[in-house]
């Protein structure tokens, strides 16, 4: 498979785990003893997937730079290191939110509120961190590529 091919595959595959994980969701029960909820939020996964990724991207980047530079490899003005900005297309979906908000009858009789959103600020921070990580990835890619292009 052509490094390009397996960039978009990745990075594709990246933004559906992003897309599912950019939920939460919130329950509260009225019961005699109290309030209780119980809630889920999976935005932050994406904030913190971000992180880690450009954080061991920017690593790796810079292990190639020094290989390089070791080796005396020069890369010429000419090659084009980001591949492009097209791949941040892709977190669009993180920019819109949507919620909903309901009230029932839990199976006990206790009043019950639910909510649930999708989006929200949290995931700007997502697909800030993310967008930095699709890049640092391509960027990767293009001088992984380059260096396996000199050698042949």
């Amino acid at each position: 498979m052509k490094p390009q091919a397996k960039l978009n595959l990745v990075v594709v595959g990246y933004c559906v785990i992003l897309w599912l994980t950019n939920w939460s969701y919130v329950h509260t029960y009225d019961r005699d003893e109290g309030l209780t909820s119980s809630f889920g939020d999976y935005r932050a996964l994406g904030v913190l997937m971000g992180v880690i990724a450009s954080f061991i991207l920017a690593r790796r980047i810079w292990r190639v730079f020094r290989d390089y530079l070791a080796r005396g490899i020069r890369i010429d003005p000419d090659v084009r290191i980001w591949s492009g900005w097209t791949m941040l297309i892709l977190l669009m979906p993180l920019f819109f939110g949507y919620s909903s908000h309901s009230i029932g009858v839990a199976d006990d009789g206790a009043s019950m509120t639910s909510d649930f959103e999708y989006g929200g600020d949290i995931s700007l921070y997502s697909a800030a961190f993310s967008g930095l990580a699709i890049m640092l990835f391509q960027a990767l890619v293009t001088l992984e590529s380059y260096d396996r292009k000199q050698c042949a």
